[in-house]
């Protein structure tokens, strides 16, 4: 323990020991420099002696200081000290989620949502700059004086084996870890969103949708468990939530879908993977992403939505063929009342047969020439063999698609259907750091 008054790397005076974690304890401490408080992180010697631990975490340190995000600690510095190592990152003075819950119980949902709603930015940003938290949990969480998240140590938990390794933090982060990484498989940015989602499941209900007596039990549960529904934990928490829990907290599933917790709610739909982490208030911030695509194609309705059109095939216009290739089916994306509008607008542009233009694997109940033209919210892009947009342009035998593609209400009056987003424009996307497929 280093005690007060030292000074570290002859810059950073330490005032008290804020905590200590299996990695690493944290002090308060003043730059000598700048005259400012930050926090500095140091190393457990055991850490430091172990040549590729260090190489790895003075790479990760060094990716997570680029992390400038109102949502996101800030790293200043790092360095080595008295035979350890060293980070020193910007103080916030508030307490952790952990210490929240465990003084409060459940939060109130509204304000549980607002809470995850900022560490899915955190996340977001941090991901499309290629950096992956592999330890979110609510201790990494942390609410400032103006009750805004800030999530600190991004990236750096990839520089120690993983925690259930660790003696004595093997709990702590094993409740939180997805069914892919207690396994030892690679992780990935839907891993963080998987902890995430055990972390607003607590929030809602103040426990953890699976307890064990040791991380080998809790990780079997997360493959073969259902855990209860936040309602039933909790009667406060909107039973709208509970189908999402039951998807995000199980192996295989796509993951969270937060659902309209209410009438007047604008949170929107989302998954466990690029277009989770757009979960947001409109579609006016900077989280969303949109692209406009044509119809080409409609499904038949089903249950409450017979008679009309259950989905739509959507297509991108390339210009150098000039046929539309099919992107996606949207359905789920749709409300009644939009989905309950398209049958008149759509009944001059059916056609008995699938149109000359266009290029489709898919087989819709109607077939659209192509005219009419919507925005629509960009999901993930990934590789699929049932879809043609850009086929074979970026792997044999593959086309693109889009995941979870949501309607935002605008009906493009104003554009052409030539005028629509382009596969090239698609394939630009997908190539892009912020649209890249998970594991990409």
């Amino acid at each position: 323990m280093v005690e007060p008054d030292t000074i570290i790397d002859g810059r950073y005076k330490v005032i008290s020991r804020l905590g200590s974690g299996g990695m690493a304890d944290v002090y308060l401490a003043e730059d000598q420099l700048l005259g400012r408080l930050l926090a500095v992180k140091l190393l457990h010697h055991h850490f430091a002696e172990d040549q590729e631990f260090v190489e790895r975490f003075r790479r990760e340190a060094s990716s997570a200081a680029g992390l400038s995000h109102p949502n996101i600690v800030g790293i200043f510095d790092r360095g080595e000290w008295q035979g350890t190592y060293y980070i020193a990152m910007e103080y916030v003075a508030g307490r952790s989620l952990k210490t929240i819950v465990r003084e409060q119980g459940a939060l109130d949902p509204a304000i549980a949502i607002d809470t995850v709603v900022q560490i899915l930015r955190a996340a977001r940003f941090a991901h499309k700059r290629g950096v992956i938290h592999r330890d979110l949990k609510p201790h990494n969480v942390i609410l400032d004086e103006e009750g805004r998240a800030r999530v600190t140590d991004f990236g750096i938990a990839r520089a120690g084996a993983s925690d259930m390794t660790l003696t004595g933090s093997i709990m702590g982060t094993a409740q939180y870890l997805s069914p892919e990484q207690a396994q030892g498989h690679v992780v990935t940015a839907a891993s963080d969103l998987y902890s995430v989602g055990v972390i607003l499941y607590e929030l809602l209900t103040g426990v953890v949708p699976f307890e064990g007596e040791t991380a080998v039990a809790i990780a079997f549960k997360q493959v073969s468990a259902e855990p209860r529904p936040p309602s039933a934990v909790n009667p406060a928490a909107p039973a709208a939530l509970d189908a999402m829990f039951a998807q995000a907290v199980t192996e295989g599933c796509e993951g969270l879908v937060c659902k309209s917790t209410g009438p007047d709610s604008s949170y929107q739909a989302g998954a466990r993977g690029w277009q989770w982490i757009k979960l947001k208030r409109d579609y006016r911030t900077e989280l969303a992403d949109t692209v406009d695509l044509v119809i080409i194609g409609a499904f038949a309705g089903r249950g409450r939505r017979v008679g009309v059109y259950g989905a739509v095939l959507l297509a991108a216009y390339d210009a150098g063929a000039d046929v539309f290739r099919a992107v996606t089916k949207c359905g789920a994306g749709f409300s009644d009342a939009d989905l309950a509008a398209l049958p008149a607008r759509l009944a001059p542009l059916q056609s008995p047969h699938k149109p000359a233009r266009v290029d489709a694997r898919q087989q819709p109940d109607v077939w659209f020439e192509p005219g009419l033209v919507l925005e629509i919210l960009s999901a993930e892009l990934t590789l699929s063999p049932n879809y043609t947009a850009a086929w074979g342009q970026i792997e044999d035998d593959a086309g693109l698609a889009m995941r979870f593609p949501r309607f935002t209400g605008r009906w493009r009056t104003d554009k052409a259907p030539e005028d629509a987003t382009t596969t090239r424009e698609l394939v630009e996307l997908f190539l892009t750091a912020r649209h890249r497929p998970i594991g990409g």
